[in-house]
């Protein structure tokens, strides 16, 4: 592949800016109260590094691989049909039926949708389960961390993904630069998580993964599969 991307920008958690300090005590004392809330922080995050565990490695790879896989098995069928689709699914009062019939009118197999995205479900809900860390954040900052340790993991050069038939060779780095485009945040998504470990589920079915379509199961994920896998085209053509 000629175009090779090598530095992508994975800057979503918190930047805190210190104003410029100013000759009162005042000001002195909020500088440096600023200053020791940053290290407090700068602490927790370094007791909680994702992208040095093997697990989470894994996970990285299993996910990803995942995620290029549902692509291709999407736009393979939908050709120069995909913005099509991505019109008529562009509707999130639509019913579970409704976005059914939408998938088959299209040559998309909504079983084989389903397992794609429970599976990318379960091995998120395995890795917010796994730490305990989690349950002292909110569903979005949890999201915040997995995604940025996710490209922590890409950026060391510590996974392999398979081009599954796309026909030039696609790189971890040009697969993250389309989740970081074209997805965001939604491919680490934990809503509705949170309450599931509450209620004790262990593993995320079909039917659970139907109930949490409204962020990013069938209908959220459509829209985000289709972008994600234009953006790989683009990259595979180049």
């Amino acid at each position: 592949m000629k175009k090779i991307i090598k530095n992508v920008p994975i800057m979503l958690l918190s930047v805190v800016l210190l104003s410029s300090c100013e000759s009162n005590n005042d000001d002195i004392d909020t500088t440096n109260q600023q200053t020791n809330e940053i290290s407090l922080k700068s602490n927790t995050q370094s007791n909680f590094d994702l992208s040095k565990n093997a697990d989470f490695v894994k996970f990285t790879e299993e996910y990803l691989n995942n995620f290029v896989a549902y692509s291709y098995y999407q736009q393979s069928k939908l050709g120069n049909k995909a913005e099509d689709f991505k019109r008529s699914m562009n509707d999130e009062n639509m019913s579970i039926q409704q976005v059914e019939n939408v998938y088959t009118a299209y040559g998309l197999d909504f079983d084989v949708i389903l397992d794609y995205q429970t599976q990318a479900n379960n091995l998120v809900y395995n890795v917010y389960t796994s730490y305990p860390e989690f349950d002292t954040m909110s569903e979005e900052q949890a999201s915040s961390l997995i995604f940025t340790e996710m490209g922590e993991v890409i950026g060391g050069g510590q996974i392999t993904i398979d081009n599954h038939d796309y026909p030039a060779v696609i790189t971890p780095s040009e697969i993250w630069y389309c989740v970081v485009e074209a997805v965001g945040l939604g491919i680490a998504s934990t809503i509705g998580m949170k309450q599931l470990k509450k209620n004790g589920v262990k593993i995320i079915t079909k039917a659970l993964t139907k109930t949490l379509s409204k962020f990013a199961g069938p209908i959220g994920a459509a829209i985000m599969i289709i972008d994600f896998g234009i953006c790989l085209s683009d990259a595979d053509a180049d």
